[in-house]
């Protein structure tokens, strides 16, 4: 029952209008009048949200379903994040994470309303694989680049995720202060990627 549960608000309706002014209109903003479009930026959940929206009204047509269609997408896809973080561990203990997570009734909630938190909490355990990763294999840049990559999607799907970058400066330091001979490329390849989400976010989210 996605069209009904749980109800709609103000915030929701704010981020499924951007979609839906880009797949009608072309444009990225937020409409105030008849042909008066003004910049999204007060709106905090950007584009890792407000895209795949898009494409999907693009295709299926803009209705509340078809935006929230996508909403559970991402419940199922930090589902398979937890997994894969997990999977390495004892059956009980991926069990036992799935079903904490299963019976967070905030996840539903929150999760099936077009807001930024799920995704972003996806972008957020998908970059701690890819970290997992890295001390696993330290010379693959294409791990470095994606942990990069992940976290720059957390910070510019919702703004209350910035919270998390001195958590993130602090591991990047933790791995250099272990090995200290860690090619400064991957630091490179890591910074780059994690700075591009945001740089795109920055772009797109506050023009004038």
């Amino acid at each position: 029952k996605l069209r009904e549960s749980p109800v709609t608000w103000t915030d929701e309706g704010l981020i499924i209008q951007t979609s839906q002014n880009l797949v009608g209109q072309g444009v990225y903003g937020f409409q105030i009048a008849p042909k008066t479009l003004i910049s999204p930026s007060f709106i905090s959940t950007s584009y890792p949200v407000t895209f795949p929206i898009a494409l999907s009204f693009y295709f299926f047509g803009v209705s509340l379903l078809h935006a929230r269609v996508v909403m559970a997408l991402y419940i199922i896809a930090l589902f398979l994040a937890v997994f894969l973080l997990f999977k390495n561990k004892k059956k009980e203990e991926l069990i036992w994470a799935l079903l904490l997570i299963a019976s967070f009734p905030p996840l539903y909630g929150h999760g099936k309303n077009v807001l930024g938190e799920i995704p972003g909490f996806f972008f957020l355990l998908m970059s701690a694989f890819f970290l997992k990763s890295i001390e696993e294999n330290r010379n693959n840049l294409v791990k470095w680049s994606l942990f990069g990559l992940f976290f720059g999607l957390v910070v510019a799907t919702k703004p209350i995720f910035i919270l998390t970058v001195p958590a993130f400066i602090f591991v990047v330091w933790k791995i250099y202060q272990k090995d200290k001979a860690v090619d400064l490329k991957k630091f490179g390849f890591l910074f780059f990627f994690s700075i591009l989400p945001i740089v795109l976010w920055f772009s797109i989210q506050f023009f004038r």
